[in-house]
């Protein structure tokens, strides 16, 4: 059933700009998901019911996979629509922003956060100084690999962000997309061989 409406922005980065369409669209939830148990598998798939036209603008993620190698130097990025201001309350924002974050390293953010899995990861700027706030949940977190060809890959999902007063200068939690990579292949191709039309796709 396709129970929600969204306005599908295909370009520009501002949300008072009067472009984009409404589409038909449900969530695919992660099937482990607890809302009130935790932050693990703090994930799902959004499946459009109107087909979306790539450009050389609008083209699908990649998605991180065992092969990639990532280090506390790769340049990584946080895009998202969420606060950009401090103290309460929080002062909107309607422009599409980015800020470039540096990964933390496992052994790192264990210290910070004991409860963490390999679900999750964690990044955030070295100064403490920026990274995602209120609005912001399940932003794309995407890192670039290669030099010449730079190829951008989505390695996270904001899950547990820190810009309140009493927890700024700590990293961002993450959602690691390579620990569920199974979960969006089984949902995207279950949705392609169902009796849904082939042009309905699955996105982050």
């Amino acid at each position: 059933m396709w129970t929600w409406s969204v306005r599908l922005l295909m370009s520009g980065n501002s949300l008072k700009e009067p472009s984009g369409r409404l589409v038909r669209l449900k969530w695919v939830l992660h099937p482990e998901y607890r809302n009130n148990r935790g932050i693990s598998n703090n994930i799902a798939l959004v499946q459009l019911q109107e087909a979306v036209c790539f450009s050389d603008t609008v083209k699908p993620v990649v998605l991180s996979s065992p092969r990639d190698q990532f280090s506390e130097d790769t340049e990584c990025w946080l895009t998202g629509w969420g606060h950009i201001t401090l103290g309460w309350p929080l002062g909107g924002n309607q422009t599409l922003q980015e800020v470039q974050v540096s990964l933390f390293d496992d052994a790192t953010c264990r210290q910070i956060y004991p409860w963490m899995t390999d679900r999750e990861l964690c990044a955030g700027d070295r100064k403490g100084l920026k990274g995602a706030c209120l609005g912001d949940s399940v932003a794309p977190l995407v890192c670039v690999l290669g030099e010449v060809e730079r190829r951008f890959v989505q390695v996270g999902l904001v899950s547990h962000w820190h810009c309140a007063r009493d927890l700024v200068g700590k990293p961002d939690v993450y959602t690691r997309v390579l620990h569920h990579t199974q979960f969006i292949r089984d949902t995207i191709q279950e949705a392609e061989c169902s009796d849904l039309p082939p042009f309905e796709a699955c996105f982050l």
